[in-house]
Parts: structure tokens; sequence; C-alpha cells
């Protein structure tokens, strides 16, 4: 600047940040129409134009200069008068499009890269519009944006399941890209997964969105005295998940129970080890990786949150069967109905025919209001009534 008069690079410098705001590809990314950008040139006074003529013949080149080799239009206003004569100055500075204003700064790539970053977030509604409103957020990572939107597609998929991340499998990803990008990958994921999935004040990917760790616990039972235990002479067992998973149970059975009194209350039954979910706790079996080689059901409450659970275990089990919660046993115990407080309300893939019926007739209110049937309320002796191959 020369004194207090606007030079060209004091216009790009204050292009540049309302650049670096975001505003313009947030808009562009929107369909916005581009608003023009108007800048005003701070010249020289009256006064100044005998005193400094040289400096303000000088200043007004570089501004005919910078009129001519960028893409922006340089409008001018009458300076002057009788004791100096009239001149023409430059006013203010306009620029009428996106790819202009690229231009000018050199960001013409970066607007190429937004579009890349924005396209492969489409898969993600909300990582889209997070994408649109922090631009300059999301282009910091635009060289790993196509394996960040695979690694938040995995770690969706398989949230709650009780894998472990070690298991991602989404092409060209392993748990030391997870590791490299664990920040923006909870920030990303999080907008993704279900909330009923989502442990928000955990730090680490793996606890927050359920999935298997070396700290994880889970809690069995053993249904038939005669098979081997891990602990002679103990009926309720708690241990870490992997020793668990390295530890399989001689048993051909497996009963996944969501009540904490109906898992201790549970009958004898035949080679077979009852595991308690408590909830979503039940999604640590994931880690399991014998309980494929085993006959599994599953026991909640006909409610959606019981359902959503039972599509979770399936992700890793997946001839997990339901217990008890059929059309027919919700039906018949009317009179213990209760009102669900919060629903889950999203796809659940991994339901049967008949599994995704009911739990389509909870959302809809077709029996009633949020109805529930809570596990313990149905009595045991409807156990001795189940399936041949679900009775003691």
């Amino acid at each position: 600047m020369i004194g207090e008069w606007t030079s060209p690079p004091d216009v790009i410098t204050t292009l540049r940040r309302r650049w670096d705001r975001g505003v313009y590809l947030t808009a562009r990314a929107r369909g916005e129409e581009f608003a023009v950008v108007d800048v005003p040139i701070r010249g020289p006074k009256a006064g100044e134009l005998g005193e400094r003529f040289d400096e303000v013949r000088a200043w007004v080149a570089k501004w005919h200069n910078a009129a001519e080799s960028l893409p922006w239009t340089v409008t001018r206003k009458t300076v002057g008068g009788r004791s100096f004569g009239a001149n023409t100055l430059p006013a203010r500075v306009q620029v009428t499009g996106i790819d202009d204003l690229a231009r000018i700064l050199g960001t013409t790539k970066q607007i190429r890269a937004f579009d890349t970053v924005l396209d492969a977030a489409q898969e993600f509604p909300p990582i889209a519009e997070w994408v649109t409103a922090k631009p300059m957020r999301a282009l910091a990572h635009q060289d790993e944006f196509s394996g960040l939107m695979r690694a938040v597609g995995w770690i969706s998929d398989n949230a709650g399941s009780g894998r472990r991340l070690r298991e991602i499998d989404a092409p060209g990803l392993d748990t030391k890209f997870v590791e490299q990008h664990h920040r923006i990958l909870l920030e990303l994921t999080e907008m993704v997964v279900d909330p009923d999935l989502v442990r928000p004040q955990e730090k680490s990917i793996a606890v927050r969105f359920g999935f298997a760790t070396d700290s994880t616990r889970v809690r069995f039972r053993l249904l038939d005295p005669d098979c081997a235990s891990p602990a002679p002479g103990f009926d309720d067992i708690e241990v870490r998940t992997m020793d668990l998973a390295a530890t399989p149970l001689a048993v051909d059975r497996v009963f996944i129970i969501e009540n904490l009194a109906t898992y201790l209350s549970f009958p004898p039954t035949l080679r077979a080890a009852a595991i308690f979910g408590g909830g979503y706790a039940a999604t640590v079996i994931g880690a399991l990786r014998w309980l494929r080689d085993r006959q599994v059901y599953y026991w909640g409450d006909i409610d959606t949150h019981g359902f959503a659970i039972l599509d979770r275990v399936r992700v890793t089990i997946p001839q997990t069967r339901s217990m008890l919660m059929d059309m027919a046993t919700l039906l018949a115990h009317r009179e213990l109905w209760g009102t669900e407080p919060s629903q889950v309300d999203r796809p659940l893939h991994h339901l049967t025919a008949d599994e995704a019926t009911i739990y389509r007739h909870l959302l809809d209110d077709t029996h009633g209001p949020r109805v529930r049937l809570e596990q313990e309320r149905i009595p045991l002796r409807l156990i001795a009534t189940a399936p041949a191959d679900l009775a003691p």
C-alpha cells in the first residue's frame, strides 16, 4: 500500500480471508447463485492528486496492470475538480464468478478437490452436509477422504456387533489407517451410526461404537452340570471376552438372555449355556467366534430395542434364532404390556420376515402406542412350550 491507498495485493488478501472461511464452497455445494464479490478500493483524495502526482500515477498503473491480468472488474470514480482537473481512479473490485475468484487466488485445484470430497460423501447424507458446511475442514483430509468413507461404512455396518476393529476388511483399509485417523473418524462415524449403538462419552472408536476390546467382559452360566466348566463349582461366571473367545465352552446350544433375573433363573438345559446380554452388551458376543458353530438363541424384550439387538447379534452370528419374540407371544400377554420410552426407528436388515412384521407393527402402533412386552414378564414355564429344539 502506498500510504493508506489500497493495492491489488491488499484486495487479494481480503479475498483470501473470505475464501478461507469456506463460504464460497458452501454456497457452491448448495447450488446457490454466486454472489458478486465487491471490494472497495481506498485511493488518493482530491488534494493528493497534485501533491503526490508521481505516486498516484504509479498506483493507477498497478491497478491498470491488475485489471488487465486478472479476471476481475475494476470500476472507477471521478476525483478532482477545478484545481487539478477531473481524474478517474480505481474505486472498487468486482468478481462475478467462483471460477474467476479461484483463478485470482490460485485455488482452482481446491475446487476440484472439494467436488471430489463432496462426491465421496454422498453415500452418507449427514457427512455430505458436514462437508458442505465445513469445506475447509473436509479439505484438510482430501487425500484420504475416500478411505475415510470406506472406514465409516464398515464401522457403521458393524457397530454394536462385538467384532474387533482388527477384522476390518474394507478395500485398502487396515487398523493402522483407523488409528492414524482416529479423531476425524470418531467425528464422522458418529454422524452415521444409529444413536442407540453409540456411547458418546467413550474416547476410543472400539468402545464408542460397540466393538470388542481387551477390557470387555462377558457373563455366562452353564445350564448342564455335566458340561466341563472353566471354573468348577461356580454357577455364574464373568470373564474377559477375549479369554472366553479363546476357550470355547463344551456345549451345543447357547441362549443369550437380555434380562438378569431371567438369566439367573433360566432352567437346566442339556449341553447348553446362558450368556447374559444386558441390553446392548449382548453385542460383545460377536467376539466369540466359536458361537458360529453352535445353536444360538436370543431372548429379549418384544420391543424395538429388542429386535435391534437381535439384528446386531446376527451381524456376526447369522444363524441366531429368536426365542419367544413372536406375534403369538406378544398378543397372548396383552395384560402385561408396557410402554417403550423411546423407540429405535431404522432399517433392521437381519430380521426374518415374521420378526420384521412385528417390528413394523411396533413402530406403526398397530396394537397400541409404543407397545412393549418385557422379557421378565413372560413366565419361564413358557420355555417348555417352545419348539422342541428350544426346550430344556
